[in-house]
């Protein structure tokens, strides 16, 4: 959904690139948050369906001795079979189920369907929950080992982005700002030079979930007044044509005389018309 959100606004993609990349940022968030300061005043509610993450989290709390502010938390129904174990090892564990009123159940049926097609997709947990199994002599399924290989390098990934980024949160994807291309102002063809102006492309859309987008469109509606608009330049061949494209609606001879008349006093005063 949200790939096919940006192509048609031509904007960068909100969510990470890749399912590993979407993990390790799920573990940062948890890294970051699960300390006695921060969490303080807090408690969280780690929901989640894979077994591997949510031992990561409960794990780290413990270490960091902020388990009695960990809820687990996971949809009832899913990984039914795990549910038992996962509370005893983890204490409680609160099962949610989504709620609509009948007159809205189109809702609910939409939201079953992402989660059906979530689960589906090769790269989902929840896709292998039933080969996920470990023998007698403590060796794992291949699913047990597929997933096995995509938490350690999730952890990996994470590994990476802390050494790179310390403690500082993530740069979001979508940088627009109409605000300070604005103040930056385009560049003329003699000053760019030819030779070096970018190939054409569409103006992506304002995202007007952007701050920087929303300072601008309120410097534009105050801009905006009757006596600043009446200054602007107006395009006079398009009102011309567009008011004999208009007049040629009329029926009979008075529309063929019009548009021999007014059609050829249109041409000789706008120049292209």
């Amino acid at each position: 959904m949200e790939r096919v959100h940006g192509d048609i606004h031509d904007w960068p993609v909100a969510t990470c690139e890749s399912k590993e990349a979407s993990d390790a940022n799920y573990k940062r968030v948890l890294h970051w948050l699960l300390t006695a300061e921060r969490m303080r005043g807090v408690r969280l509610g780690v929901a989640y369906q894979n077994l591997f993450d949510i031992a990561f989290a409960h794990l780290l709390g413990a270490r960091r001795g902020v388990t009695a502010r960990l809820e687990f938390e996971m949809l009832q129904g899913m990984a039914a079979e795990q549910q038992q174990t996962l509370r005893e090892d983890v204490g409680q564990l609160l099962l949610y189920v989504p709620a609509v009123r009948p007159e809205e159940f189109d809702v609910a049926v939409s939201y079953l369907v992402r989660l059906l097609e979530e689960n589906a997709a090769s790269e989902n947990f929840m896709s292998g929950i039933f080969e996920l199994s470990v023998d007698g002599t403590g060796r794992g399924s291949d699913v047990f080992i597929r997933e096995e290989s995509r938490f350690r390098a999730s952890v990996s990934a994470l590994g990476e982005l802390l050494e790179r980024d310390g403690e500082d949160a993530p740069a979001p994807n979508h940088t627009q700002s109409r605000l300070a291309e604005e103040q930056a102002g385009v560049p003329s063809a003699s000053e760019a030079g030819a030779a070096e102006l970018p190939p054409f492309a569409n103006e992506p859309d304002t995202n007007p979930a952007l701050e920087p987008n929303q300072r601008w469109t309120e410097q534009v509606m105050a801009r905006a007044t009757p006596q600043w608009l009446a200054e602007q330049a107006v395009p006079h061949g398009h009102r011309c044509c567009g008011r004999r494209r208009r007049r040629g609606r009329r029926t009979g001879r008075r529309r063929r005389m019009g548009r021999s008349a007014r059609g050829g006093a249109c041409r000789d005063s706008v120049p292209g018309c």
